[in-house]
């Protein structure tokens, strides 16, 4: 959750700030998904937003594959009908692909819609979306889920059923996502001293994806040019699986042990498998939603 330094998404294509707001926020710590209940651009939605007349708006638009910019996240949206629930989340309209029951968005504005709600999630510090269901008495009830909807507030339809019987699955598609690039960044720290450059995370983000198990991510970096480059002495180098694999410090005892191994001439790839193969590694995977074989 995020209570100051907003910034606003790199995802955004195209840019019209809507009067239509309130300066300043309480935090961000949730969303609200909206239909426009309009099938054309963004740039459309954006340029009616833009008009007092509209006295409405989002933080963001979505439509035909684009990101559109109305709100600055640091203040709110007039989008939910409730203030507090506009104070603590951000507004995202999605177009639709019919503008009609149970108003539908296109797969590529699903896609799109997913990627900005990571990007926000992590921008922002929210570490996981939650959605109770369907019940108006769990609004704004932060502590039961932090994906709100603007029907709860007003007598709307809004986002429609196509959106609210998909709702879970957006949360646990975020998750996921969220979840691995959580595993992905700690390789990066943990074995190449660094964060992740953005090309180099999509990469390993699509490998997982595409059904690489967590081990073979993991034995991508520590075979890594950059990583052998560093040259690392027997004891930096268990220290450096620690901190990869486990994402803790080593203990004293496990340290000792993994160093003796490599003093006696075990290869280094035999220790990097005896972390691979660990139940504590394996338990990490399964934490974060990626596949690994013991």
């Amino acid at each position: 959750m995020r209570t100051s330094g907003y910034t606003n998404s790199p995802l955004v294509d195209i840019t019209e700030l809507s009067p239509n707001h309130t300066l300043g926020r309480t935090c961000i710590r949730g969303f609200v998904v909206h239909v426009t209940v309009s099938v054309g651009t963004v740039l459309a939605v954006l340029l009616w937003l833009a008009r007092t007349i509209a006295q409405s708006s989002y933080n963001y638009v979505v439509g035909r594959g684009q990101v559109g910019l109305c709100v600055d996240e640091r203040n709110r949206a007039w989008a939910s009908s409730n203030r507090e629930c506009d104070m603590n989340t951000l507004s995202i309209g999605v177009n639709n692909s019919s503008a009609s029951h149970p108003y539908p968005i296109s797969d590529q504005d699903y896609n799109k819609l997913i990627d900005l709600l990571v990007d926000c999630c992590e921008r922002n510090n929210i570490m996981a979306l939650a959605f109770a269901g369907d019940n108006a008495n769990f609004r704004l009830q932060w502590s039961r889920g932090n994906m709100m909807l603007h029907k709860w507030f007003a007598a709307k339809a809004c986002p429609g059923q196509y959106l609210i019987d998909r709702m879970a699955r957006i949360c646990d598609e975020v998750n996921g996502r969220l979840k691995a690039r959580m595993f992905v960044t700690r390789l990066y720290s943990g074995a190449l001293n660094r964060a992740p450059d953005a090309s180099g995370l999509d990469y390993w983000l699509t490998q997982l994806r595409n059904g690489a198990t967590g081990s073979a991510v993991a034995r991508g970096f520590i075979t890594s040019r950059e990583f052998v480059q560093r040259n690392l002495s027997n004891a930096d180098y268990v220290e450096a699986l620690y901190r990869a694999m486990l994402g803790r410090v080593s203990d004293s005892a496990g340290k000792a042990y993994w160093i003796s191994l490599l003093n006696r001439g075990a290869e280094r790839l035999t220790v990097l498998d005896g972390f691979l193969t660990s139940r504590e590694f394996i338990s990490i995977c399964a934490d974060h939603g990626i596949r690994n074989k013991q």
